[in-house]
C-alpha cells in the first residue's frame, strides 16, 4: 500500500484529517494548494470541504489535471456542516470517476460550518476518519 494523502482547506478541518490519517498511514498529508511532491501512488486519499455545496477550487483543479494512469484508485473524506446529513457525493467523487478512477467510498465529517463552531472534527471524529480510510483501502 503506497497512498498518497492530498487536501484543501478553508477552515483547517481537512488539514487536521489528512494530519490523522497520515499518522494512521504512515504518510505526509500534502496540501494541494502548495507545490506538491512528484506522486507515485496506488491510492488517493482525497479530504476536501465541502462549501455551499462545491468542493474547493483547488482541489477540483488539481482533480481535473491528475493523470489517471499515476493512480487507479481513490478514497475520499469531506467535511461539512451538515455533516452526515449531505446526502449526495462530493463534486470530487463525480471528478474521480470521469477520469476512470475507482472510488472505494466517501466519508462524510461534521466539520465547523463557516462561523459558527460546532466542536467537529473532535478526536473521535479524526479517529473515525483515519480508521475508515485505512479499512477501506486494504
Amino acid at each position: 500500500m503506497n497512498p498518497s494523502i492530498l487536501y484543501a482547506t478553508m477552515t483547517g478541518n481537512s488539514r487536521k484529517i489528512a494530519e490523522a490519517i497520515g499518522v494512521r498511514l504512515g504518510a505526509t498529508p500534502q496540501n494541494v494548494a502548495e507545490s506538491l511532491a512528484p506522486m507515485v501512488t496506488d491510492t488517493l486519499v482525497i479530504i476536501g470541504g465541502i462549501y455551499g455545496g462545491k468542493s474547493r477550487k483547488e482541489l477540483t483543479d488539481f482533480i481535473k489535471s491528475l493523470d489517471s494512469a499515476k493512480a487507479t484508485r481513490a478514497v475520499v473524506v469531506t467535511t461539512s456542516g451538515a455533516g452526515r446529513k449531505r446526502t449526495a457525493p462530493a463534486e470530487v467523487v463525480g471528478l474521480l470517476k470521469n477520469k476512470g478512477i475507482t472510488v472505494l467510498g466517501e466519508l462524510n465529517v461534521r466539520g465547523k460550518a463557516f462561523i459558527f463552531p460546532t466542536g467537529h472534527p473532535n478526536e473521535a471524529d479524526l479517529k473515525e476518519a483515519a480508521e475508515w480510510v485505512e479499512k477501506t483501502i486494504k
